[in-house]
């Protein structure tokens, strides 16, 4: 999102500014970017705000809350790129603002953008002992909850949700034989899913979202894995007898 944002910005003809040095400045300083509605008072959470130090663009953590920080900045003047991602999962440009880092004090800056078209749904993360059917082929992940109700709130249209195994939480794993996967065909007809697999696995993790997670951004969330608890070949009846 911050490269698109940046090829927007040179396209558009805006100036970008990258760390002027005064000889003897102090620092580092950080940018410190509060964003909000200019048709209200609400706060984006979920937003890219970006600037080049030198020939990096560096930014802000995404959905970092209400205050979105830029750290290790060298004195000088900044151009700050900032956008949002839309419902469909596409770039938004918003603002662009220069902004001087004069000393070590944090530089907070407020701006009033539009947020029509960006993605306001607040961010939700969940953390626990998951149960459920992951579907598993290339360039998929996909995961089926025993009880999604615990997992989601009635609101959630899209409940689809992309496995991923945290740093480490998958090194000791040993896979069984999956089971052949199927897709209902209608007229009670079911079809084989080719390079597909199924498992029934039981893992702890924190589930993301929503947003657009895993291959091209298919996903409404994604549940990370801390620790897998087990992997096996699934069965009938498997979230019957957990």
């Amino acid at each position: 999102m911050a490269i698109l944002t940046a090829a927007l910005a040179s396209l558009s003809g805006t100036p970008r500014l990258s760390a002027q040095l005064p000889e003897g400045a102090k620092g580092p300083g950080s940018i410190v970017v509060t964003l909000r509605d200019s048709a209200g008072n609400d706060s984006l959470n979920r937003a890219s705000v970006c600037t080049t130090v030198g020939q990096y663009y560096r930014c802000a953590a995404e959905r970092a809350g209400r205050r979105f920080v830029i750290s290790a900045l060298p004195v000088g003047a900044y151009s700050v790129d900032v956008s949002c991602l839309t419902r469909n999962g596409m770039d938004r440009g918003l603002a662009q603002s220069v902004v001087r880092v004069a000393d070590s004090v944090p530089t907070d800056v407020g701006l009033n953008v539009s947020f029509s078209g960006c993605d306001t749904r607040p961010m939700r993360r969940t953390t626990g002992t998951m149960t459920g059917h992951l579907m598993s082929a290339f360039e998929e992940s996909s995961l089926s909850f025993c009880k999604p109700d615990d997992w989601f709130v009635a609101p959630d249209s899209d409940r689809r949700t992309w496995l991923t195994f945290g740093r480490g939480s998958c090194s000791a794993i040993k896979w069984p034989k999956g089971e052949k996967a199927y897709i209902d065909a209608g007229n009670a007809r079911s079809e084989e899913l080719q390079g597909f697999e199924s498992f029934f696995v039981s893992v702890h993790g924190t589930l993301e979202g929503p947003g657009h997670y895993g291959h091209m951004g298919v996903a409404a969330y994604e549940f990370t894995v801390d620790s897998v608890i087990y992997i096996r070949t699934p069965s009938a009846g498997d979230c019957a007898r957990r």
